[in-house]
């Protein structure tokens, strides 16, 4: 059965299971950044069913704790943290003057790896703004460094370049700073948080998505060669470090996508849920994202 057939059919029955507006499904290689598939789903109240709809993976949306690994990264990188360091988190941390920040399963403290496999806000948040608390838009400048916000040229129509602010250092900014590092208040399109989650897969080689490899025609044969936005993101240690991270969120004792195990194969990736305003309301939108671990 064909890669695109595959993506499609599970695709169609995670948004008929979830009861689902849309989904968006996108599977690439690790090492070249292939895209093999693609898949847009959206519900028809006249049928009663799915069938293709507009591109979401190159659209911008809050992505919520998805973007937390993408923090944790640069948290590795900069030395802010190591895996095993404790935090003291609790249910509630009121920061900067802004609303407190709220964990759905609050603890009393987490390892830096748990913060992870229990996606916690108020844990996320005491890590990024340790450093970049008095510069929050520092943080903004280090994204941009990675090449987080450069254009993928992928040749797919609509793509949007992911929206994040670069924010004063003021008290105003530390509050934006302390929500963006967990998924609020930014626009990321799937397809970039796939190639940062790929990068991790990828020993921190950080691939460029491409729908073409290869000309043929008349007068031309060609092989086109990777390119990689930036060759290196992150160094192997901490990119492995993050996938054992990511794996816990499946297979952990308290990883929040633990409902996803199966005897067939042991996957990593990270759970999300955000709300976008929609007519002056908000909808909950779940995200997904697995990259495939090395030794998967």
């Amino acid at each position: 059965m064909a890669l695109q057939e595959i993506v499609e059919q599970e695709l169609s029955a995670v948004c008929k299971s979830s009861e689902a507006d849309w989904g968006t499904a996108v599977l690439m290689e690790v090492n070249t950044g292939e895209i093999k598939a693609i898949s847009n789903l959206k519900y028809y109240p006249k049928i009663d069913d799915y069938m293709e709809g507009e591109n979401h993976a190159v659209m911008g949306y809050e992505p919520g704790s998805v973007m937390k690994p993408i923090s944790m990264m640069m948290a590795l990188e900069d030395g802010i943290v190591r895996p095993g360091d404790y935090l003291t988190t609790g249910r509630s941390w009121a920061y900067a003057g802004g609303r407190p920040i709220t964990d759905a399963h609050g603890v009393d403290g987490l390892t830096v790896a748990e913060v992870i496999e229990r996606s916690s806000n108020i844990g996320m948040a005491k890590i990024i703004t340790r450093k970049y608390g008095q510069q929050p838009g520092a943080f903004y400048s280090r994204l941009r460094g990675i090449g987080f916000l450069d254009n993928m040229h992928t040749g797919i129509g609509g793509e949007k370049r992911p929206r994040i602010d670069s924010v004063p250092n003021s008290s105003e900014g530390r509050v934006a700073l302390s929500r963006m590092c967990y998924g609020y208040a930014t626009e990321i399109p799937p397809l970039y948080t796939l190639s940062i989650y790929n990068a991790i897969a990828n020993g921190g080689r950080y691939v460029r998505p491409r729908l073409v490899s290869r000309l043929i025609g008349p007068e031309t044969d060609s092989v086109l060669p990777v390119t990689y936005i930036r060759d290196r993101i992150c160094s192997e240690k901490n990119a492995e470090i993050l996938r054992g991270m990511l794996t816990n969120v499946v297979w952990g004792d308290h990883g929040t996508g633990k409902r996803l195990r199966n005897d067939l194969v042991r996957i990593a990736g990270k759970t999300g849920t955000c709300y976008m305003i929609e007519n002056g309301q908000y909808n909950t939108c779940l995200l997904y994202t697995s990259p495939s671990p090395r030794d998967a």
